[in-house]
């Protein structure tokens, strides 16, 4: 891969962390303040598959392309994920 495939790649799997984090928050913030029923638990739960799902499937990635830790850093410094 080209360092330019190898920054794309880091970028996105960050973004997509990010996204899938905001999307836990957001709905853990929506569910709390009102009744939960089984359908808000069990979506509840599917969120968090979805992102430890996600998670699993970047280290993944960043495995079988034998990407530097260096590079993960610094992509996640300038995020603040990993």
């Amino acid at each position: 891969m080209t360092q330019k495939e190898v920054d794309l790649l880091m970028a996105w799997l960050v973004n997509e962390d990010l996204r899938l984090d905001e999307e836990l928050q957001n709905y853990q913030q929506r569910i709390r303040f009102r009744k939960t029923d089984i359908n808000d638990c069990l979506e509840l739960a599917l969120l968090k598959c979805k992102a430890e799902s996600f998670y699993d499937f970047s280290l993944t990635i960043i495995r079988l392309l034998n990407l530097d830790r260096r590079e993960i850093h610094n992509t996640a410094k300038i995020s603040g994920v990993f």
